[in-house]
């Protein structure tokens, strides 16, 4: 990966963040293991004004939930290794609005519990849902232009 493909990351995640209606300074759960990824959305929480909160394994679900809740956690970013655990005690966790499956595929994903009312996306569909927002963009400059 080269410094511009991972400053396109940083820009997707960043945008795909504000899209999803997670305001500036909300706070991000990173629930995975180090990977390429893991520093991308890091650095897409500072740079879009965000809090990344880290969220250990090694911890346990219980203290999972509870960084979750005491710091008021709006989007998740975690593994499919961990989507079971956090979709096992989602209803506890209101505040979660978000969350987004690193290496999920878009066709494997649940269904987004209706009573918890939040959202489950793949980070490679927070990818292309920017790339879908500036080919719209560029299209309404060039009918603006036009007109």
């Amino acid at each position: 990966m080269t410094y511009g493909e991972a400053g396109t990351s940083r820009t997707a995640i960043g945008s795909g963040l504000i899209c999803h209606g997670i305001p500036k300074g909300a706070r991000v759960g990173l629930y995975f293991i180090n990977r390429p990824e893991w520093t991308i959305v890091d650095n897409a929480c500072s740079a879009y004004s965000y809090v990344s909160v880290p969220l250990y394994d090694t911890l346990g679900p219980d203290a999972v939930q509870f960084i979750v809740n005491h710091a008021s956690v709006e989007a998740i970013f975690c593994v499919p290794q961990t989507l079971s655990t956090l979709l096992s005690f989602i209803t506890q966790m209101p505040c979660v609005r978000l969350i987004v499956v690193v290496g999920g595929i878009d066709e494997n994903m649940p269904s987004s519990p209706a009573a918890a009312g939040m959202e489950i996306i793949t980070y490679s569909m927070l990818h292309r849902q920017l790339r879908n927002i500036n080919v719209i963009a560029i299209i309404a400059d060039i009918n603006l232009e036009r007109a």
